[in-house]
């Protein structure tokens, strides 16, 4: 049941970050993608160490921490979006592409 809320949460935020009405065009490969990676790589893995830590198993707190990652992404877009900086689907993207493999490197951590 948590997983399907999760993927709910997930492909609710995936939805809701592809309406920008203030986002530009930028470039996929821009100077700030590695930190985008890199901040969605850490909030995911961090995540996903703290659920272990309350106990959920493995596959739980792997969903979690993406959820996390990709929600913190969406988030930071969102802001931006209503301007507090100038939003960005590349910056989403990346930030999610972190998110998994944060996510992903936990999970196979855990097993």
């Amino acid at each position: 049941m948590r997983m399907r809320k999760s993927l709910a949460i997930v492909s609710a935020t995936l939805t809701i970050s592809q309406v920008r009405p203030h986002a530009h065009a930028e470039p996929w490969d821009g100077p700030d993608k590695p930190m985008h990676l890199v901040a969605g790589t850490a909030i995911a893995a961090n995540g996903t160490v703290l659920m272990r830590i309350f106990e959920l198993d493995a596959d739980e707190a792997t969903l979690a921490g993406l959820t996390l990652g990709v929600v913190a992404g969406a988030a930071k877009e969102g802001l931006d979006a209503l301007g507090l900086g100038e939003a960005s689907a590349a910056d989403f993207a990346w930030t999610a592409l972190g998110a998994l493999l944060g996510a992903g490197v936990s999970w196979l951590i855990s097993r």
